[in-house]
């Protein structure tokens, strides 16, 4: 059973959220080149917001930013109900995980490769908190 320990500090949650939020980067980045180069990521596609095509920036980015926010949410259920901690912390990530399946649905004129490529970004950081965050006794 996976469990947050009362005694984890701070900086034990954070390094293994720089961690993840490291890997799920390089993973990310290599399914973006690979998708790149295989046609998959047009750059007649333009993001909404940025009005822009997607470049490795904004992913490696939403890699990291994603990551960290995770850890944060983590540190502090496993703040507030050690007991439970990773519980309720894998239980909302499955919830936001979800949720943030639907954005790449929404980008007008996206090929299904794309949508493909981008749903396994989210899939990669998703699984990366789910598996690497909580400590596991």
């Amino acid at each position: 059973m996976s469990t947050s320990t009362p005694s984890e500090s701070f900086g034990s949650i954070f390094l293994r959220g720089l961690k993840v939020a490291a890997i799920s980067a390089v993973i990310n980045v290599v399914l973006f080149f690979l998708g790149s180069a295989a046609g998959l990521l047009p750059e007649t596609v333009l993001l909404p917001g940025p009005n822009e095509p997607l470049t490795v920036v904004p992913v490696i980015l939403s890699s990291i930013v994603g990551t960290l926010a995770g850890t944060i949410l983590y540190t502090l259920l496993s703040r507030f109900s050690p007991a439970s901690s990773a519980r309720a912390f894998r239980v909302t990530l499955i919830v936001l995980g979800v949720a943030t399946l639907f954005p790449p649905l929404s980008i007008p004129g996206a090929p299904v490769g794309m949508v493909i490529t981008l749903e396994l970004m989210h899939v990669v950081a998703i699984v990366g908190m789910y598996v690497g965050l909580p400590k596991t006794t």
